[in-house]
């Protein structure tokens, strides 16, 4: 690709020497360490435009309130520079004053050096590229169509991990979440799906403990389900329900139930969440969504089954815990779709 120069006397655009790196920005002449570069423009953004756009590679935070998208034709040649997987390469840094963003050389650069910046987890975590998130993928020996989802760096305590689906960003900036795997092993579980406060309709997952490298990123089957107010007839007239957070498959362990089981007319039936003295209590949303489930007296939408630990244990894949009842998806589940079960807990 032929070289073109920019605004700036001190860096041109040409491909880049990274592979799949696109266009990279490359030092015109000897620049010294603090000099400032080229400044980083494009359109700006207010807080409830920044939430919603889709494409955003090119997305940069000035404040909390205020971003510069330079997905822009009029935007500077500031957003070819490239990150590195190599740190050591990093030679540039972004800088804020008055609510624009300047490129710093962070050393000494030499004449048609390639230049180099630390976007920062934040910005990679929408890209899905699991080398700036510390990742990788790779084969799942069970199952020849399917992959695992790996720690290749250690992970800090609370650390955003990746996008596990959204609706609203590209597809390309939600690959990695669907490789996360789920259990209901409390010593296999060091990960949580929530909402992200700032992008709509995006769930993240995040890591609940340090996971060392090396360790499958793994979340509670329940994580699949939310405690919502339910709108439907039931059984108990709760007025707690939950519904999936995401599409489910039939066979699907949606997670262990933690509530009391009891005997009644000769059948051993699910009663609810109990607090810490075994009595029952339908005003906390502090447990597992699995003790919410609602039994509807309309029979025909039950989607969902209580199980026997017994039963699932001839399910080799299955890695089951402590607990003796489960809740099995009974047929496909749509994402926002209320999840019912029979009282009743198959044996």
């Amino acid at each position: 690709m032929a070289e073109f120069a920019t605004e700036s006397r001190k860096t041109y655009a040409k491909t880049s020497t990274i592979q799949h790196g696109g266009l990279g920005l490359f030092a015109g002449e000897d620049i010294k360490a603090g000099d400032t570069i080229i400044e980083y423009t494009g359109k700006m953004l207010s807080y409830k435009q920044a939430r919603t756009i889709k494409n955003r590679t090119y997305l940069k935070a000035i404040s909390f309130t205020k971003h510069l998208d330079g997905n822009v034709d009029y935007a500077s040649d500031a957003k070819y520079i490239n990150d590195n997987t190599d740190k050591s390469k990093h030679n540039v840094k972004f800088s804020k004053k008055d609510e624009r963003i300047f490129v710093i050389a962070d050393r000494d650069l030499k004449k048609d050096e390639e230049l180099f910046v630390d976007y920062g987890r934040g910005h990679w975590i929408f890209h899905d590229i699991g080398d700036f998130l510390g990742l990788e993928l790779i084969d799942d020996d069970t199952n020849n169509d399917n992959k695992i989802l790996l720690a290749k760096d250690d992970l800090d305590d609370r650390e955003v991990i990746c996008v596990y689906t959204s609706s609203l960003l590209d597809t390309y900036h939600h690959g990695l979440g669907r490789y996360v795997s789920f259990s209901v092993r409390p010593d296999l579980i060091n990960s949580v799906i929530r909402k992200n406060p700032f992008i709509p309709e995006t769930l993240m997952v995040t890591a609940t403990r340090k996971i060392v490298a090396g360790e499958s990123i793994t979340v509670d089957c329940a994580c699949r389900l939310k405690i919502v107010d339910s709108k439907s007839k039931t059984v108990s007239n709760s007025k707690i329900g939950v519904c999936a957070q995401v599409d489910i498959s039939p066979g699907t362990l949606l997670g262990a139930y933690q509530g009391k089981v009891m005997e009644v007319a000769g059948e051993q039936v699910v009663i609810g969440p109990t607090d810490e003295n075994g009595k029952l209590n339908f005003s906390s949303k502090k447990d597992s969504p699995v003790c919410f489930v609602n039994h509807p007296e309309n029979v025909e939408l039950v989607n969902a089954e209580f199980v026997y630990r017994t039963r699932l244990e001839q399910t080799e894949e299955l890695e089951l815990g402590d607990s003796l009842v489960y809740l099995l998806s009974r047929r496909p589940i749509k994402q926002g779709e209320e999840v019912f079960a029979t009282r009743s807990v198959l044996s």
